[in-house]
C-alpha cells in the first residue's frame, strides 16, 4: 500500500483558496501556532491507527485480503457472478480461518471518520490527490472530542504483528518491525493527530483530509 494521508487546519479564507489552487495545501507549514494554518504528514501509518481503532477497518482490512487472494489466484475472477464470487470469498475465508461479516452494516466510529476522512468529497478538491474530505468546525469540535476519549490502552489492544502482518496492514513486514514500534511510532503519531484536532477546535478551524 503507497497511498500516504494529509490533514490540514485552515480557516475559512484559506479554504476557499484550497479548492481553486491545490499548491497552497502544499506550502502549509507542518509547525504552526494554534491558530495558524498547518498540515499534518502521516504517511501509510494512517492505515495502521485505524486498524488499532476500527472494527469495521479491520473487518474492511480482512474483505480486502480475501478479495486479493481470490484476483491472484483464479484467472478470470472478475468474470465470476455474485453467487460465484460469494462462494470463492467464503471459501477463502475459510482457509484463512476467518468469517467475513456485511462491512456496511457497520458504521464508521469517530475515530475512522477523524483518521480517514470518511464521508462526502468536496468536488471542488477534486484536483487534491484523491479528492478532499472537509470537516466544518462543529465536525471537528465533535471528532476532537472522542479522540481525546481514546487511550493508550485502546490502542494497545489490537496491535498484533502477527496478524496486521498476514492482513498486510500499511503494507509493512509487522513482525520485522522494532518491537517497540507502537509506543515509538504509532501511539506518538496518534497523539499528534489528537494534538491536532484539539488545536483546530479551539481556533474553530476546519479540517480538511487528503490522501494521494
Amino acid at each position: 500500500m503507497s497511498i500516504v494521508s494529509y490533514h490540514a487546519r485552515v480557516g475559512e479564507n484559506l479554504l476557499e483558496a484550497l479548492q481553486t489552487n491545490a499548491d497552497h495545501f502544499w506550502s502549509l507549514p507542518q509547525d504552526a501556532g494554534p491558530a495558524e494554518a498547518e498540515l499534518l504528514f502521516i504517511d501509510k501509518d494512517w492505515s495502521a491507527l485505524s486498524w488499532l481503532l476500527s472494527s469495521k477497518a479491520r473487518e474492511e482490512r480482512k474483505h480486502d485480503t480475501v478479495q486479493l487472494a481470490i484476483t491472484l489466484d483464479k484467472p478470470g475472477a472478475d468474470k465470476l457472478d455474485n453467487l460465484a464470487w460469494d462462494a470463492a470469498k467464503a471459501r477463502e475465508a475459510s482457509k484463512l480461518g476467518i468469517e467475513l461479516v456485511d462491512t456496511k452494516a457497520m458504521a464508521d466510529e469517530p475515530a475512522l471518520i477523524a483518521i480517514e476522512g470518511r464521508g462526502p468529497r468536496d468536488a471542488r478538491l477534486a484536483h487534491l490527490g484523491y479528492g478532499g474530505r472537509v470537516f466544518f468546525p462543529m465536525e471537528v469540535s465533535n471528532l476532537s472530542v472522542a479522540l481525546d476519549r481514546i487511550t493508550e490502552s485502546d490502542l494497545r489492544a489490537h496491535f498484533d504483528p502477527e496478524t496486521m502482518e498476514r492482513f498486510d496492514v500499511a503494507g509493512f513486514a509487522w513482525t520485522k518491525e522494532p518491537p517497540d514500534v507502537l509506543d515509538t511510532i504509532l501511539i506518538p503519531i496518534f497523539n499528534r493527530l489528537k494534538a491536532f484536532f484539539r488545536r483546530a477546535a479551539l481556533a474553530g478551524q476546519y479540517v480538511l483530509v487528503g490522501h494521494g
